[in-house]
Parts: C-alpha cells; sequence; structure tokens
C-alpha cells in the first residue's frame, strides 16, 4: 500500500507496442499507474532490487551463486519458498542458495556504496530447516589501510516460515571514501532447506525506529499470512476505496491518517486475515496497540498470538466485540519463555 518505482529494459529491432496488464486477485486488489516515462539507452541501476529484472548493481562474490528462481520453477524440490515477495505470486522472480551439495560453501552478493554515508538496508528473507547462517557484512579499507569486515546483522536462530523483513544500519565510516555492502550466505548441513532474499533496497539515512508503528511510512515489514482467507490493508479515510473504515486515525486523529484495516465485507464466518511482525528480540516485555471494530454488524473476534515456533507458541489476547466505532487501547504483557531470543506476534 504505498507506491513503489518500477522500470523494466526492452530491446525492440521493430516498432513495438507496450501493453500493461494487470491482474486483481480479490474485490479489494486495486492497481494504480502513475508518471510513466520512456528513455532512451539502458535504464538507470537502481539501489531498490526484487530479481525481477537482473540482479541490479549487486554481483555476485563468493564460492558459489545466489540463484535466481521462481516458486513455479523449483517446484517440489524443497529448497526455496513456493513464492516470491515482490508479486506474492509463484512466478515472481527472488534469489536462493542451493544447498545440494553444497555444505558449508559461502554465496555473496556485493554492492559497493561509492559515498560514505549512513544508510539503511532492507530485505526480505525466508528460511526453513536451515543451520547455516545469513549475515550482512561491511568492509571497508580504513584511514591507515586495513582491510576491515564488520558483521553488521545476523540473521536469528528462528525464522518463521515466511518471508521476514530485515533492516540494518550502514555506519559512515570515519576516512574513508566508500564502502562494499555484502549479503553472506554459508550453507548449512541439510540438502532440503531453504534461504532466499527478495526486494533488497538500500536508502539513505538511518532506519526507521523498530519498536513502533504508526502505518504513516508503510506498514513497517509486517506481512500478510499467506495460508488465510483475506487480507489486511493499509487504510486512509481521505483515500478512495470500496469499503469503509474509521475516519480519523489515532496517530494524527485525522482523515489523512493511516491504519491497518481487516475489510470484513463480502466474507463467510469464520473466514480469517492474519498479519505477522518481523521477528522481534525478547527484551521487549510490553505490547500497546488500538483497535476498533468499525463497520462490523456482528461479533467479530480478534486474536493476539506468541509465536517462537516451540511449545511455548499460545494466545496472548482475544478480544469479542460487537460493532463499536470507537478506538479502544490494548496493552498486552509479552512472555519472557523458551529457547529462543526472539518472538514474532500474528493478528488475526
Amino acid at each position: 500500500n504505498k507506491w513503489i518505482s518500477g522500470q523494466t529494459q526492452f530491446q525492440p529491432n521493430i516498432p513495438v507496442s507496450l501493453v500493461l496488464e494487470g491482474t486483481v486477485h480479490g474485490k479489494y486488489s486495486p492497481i494504480l499507474l502513475d508518471q510513466l516515462s520512456l528513455k532512451l539507452g539502458s535504464c538507470p541501476q537502481t539501489p531498490s532490487c526484487g530479481f525481477e529484472d537482473g540482479n541490479c548493481n549487486w554481483v555476485q562474490k563468493g564460492e558459489i551463486k545466489w540463484v535466481k528462481g521462481t516458486g513455479i520453477s523449483t517446484q517440489g524440490l524443497g529448497i526455496t519458498p513456493d513464492h516470491d515477495h515482490t508479486t506474492k505470486s509463484n512466478v515472481g522472480h527472488f534469489l536462493y542458495v542451493d544447498p545440494r551439495d553444497n555444505l558449508g560453501k559461502t554465496a555473496i552478493l556485493q554492492y559497493t556504496a561509492l559515498q560514505n554515508s549512513t544508510k539503511c538496508l532492507n530485505f526480505w528473507y525466508t528460511s526453513v530447516n536451515n543451520d547455516g547462517f545469513l549475515q550482512v557484512r561491511e568492509k571497508y579499507i580504513d584511514g591507515i589501510g586495513n582491510n576491515i569486515t564488520e558483521s553488521m546483522w545476523e540473521k536469528p536462530r528462528y525464522s518463521l516460515p515466511s518471508w521476514q523483513m530485515a533492516q540494518v544500519n550502514l555506519e559512515a565510516q570515519p576516512d574513508i571514501q566508500g564502502y562494499k555492502i555484502q549479503i553472506y550466505a554459508s550453507v548449512g548441513t541439510l540438502n532440503t532447506s531453504v534461504m532466499a532474499i527478495d526486494d533488497v533496497e538500500i536508502l539513505e539515512g538511518s532506519c526507521p525506529p523498530f519498536d513502533h508503528c504508526s502505518f504513516e511510512r508503510d506498514t513497517c515489514g509486517y506481512g500478510n499470512w499467506i495460508n488465510d482467507n483475506f487480507d489486511w490493508i493499509r487504510f486512509s479515510a481521505s483515500d478512495e476505496s470500496d469499503f469503509d473504515g474509521p475516519p480519523l486515525d489515532i496517530t494524527l486523529d485525522s482523515t489523512e491518517g493511516h491504519s491497518f484495516i481487516a475489510p470484513l465485507g463480502g466474507h463467510k464466518i469464520d473466514d480469517t486475515a492474519t498479519f505477522m511482525t518481523s521477528l522481534i528480540p525478547k527484551q521487549y516485555r510490553c505490547l500497546v496497540f488500538w483497535y476498533n471494530f468499525w463497520d462490523s454488524s456482528d461479533l467479530v473476534e480478534l486474536s493476539v498470538r506468541y509465536m517462537t515456533g516451540g511449545a511455548e507458541d499460545m494466545t496472548l489476547l482475544q478480544i469479542r466485540e460487537g460493532p463499536n466505532h470507537q478506538w479502544s487501547i490494548a496493552v498486552v504483557d509479552l512472555l519472557d519463555n523458551g529457547w529462543s531470543s526472539w518472538f514474532a506476534l500474528s493478528f488475526e
């Protein structure tokens, strides 16, 4: 639910017409286009890459390569996700590491940042049955000529079986001109494991705060569950839409403000919409959020579930109410048990 810049390269040797085709999946999935332009020559390189059209400015550097794949091209092998993150379909592209007969080998993608400035690396990854590791590294030559490699982020031991967002602050270094960013993967011991990345983006400045989401900028890496019946949608009352929502949000108390809503109209009893947060460090002990059962015609239930992929998974909160046009606050104590140092929350 935000504007995304896209581009594609084509090299016709005869006059052609371009056809832009959109396919709608569900009642509330509009497709919008704006600012179309044609340029002579090659498309400019971009720090944002969904791997639909090449690897952008990312260069292969490891013992083995990151492989471009789709859910349909690797179906049944058990080594990739069944859909990409960009298009959320089995024909969208991602990069993955093939674990078969590659025990201990490394796959590295490298991007050269020419300007020595603080940046935010934002990407989506999925890791299933994988005992290898995934890291983000920063490489540079310091002021006295030493080659420095720093690990800036590492995939948590626990991963959800869905696309997860990672955000990594890449700090400017003193006395250097630029630096290299590496997405570094090492293959584990299992021949049927998944390690894939998609939608890699480099933004100027520091990453936004991890522990607060108002939905004003985007959905903060919260993702709809692929196997539910319908989706949560980023909503503003000032936008044109086919469904109703609260006229004012909580953050701005304005029709221009945004919230995350699950449109209930047109669905059957017991249909569910589920979204999940990205992984959260276990030192966070309290969840606070506002909810509103706007436009519900019958009893509605909202559940918040604590998830670590183990026996300690449990429902933290269940709210059952009828129609209510008022924003209400919920405060939930989070757990501090289980082996994992990370957890995720699902809202259903």
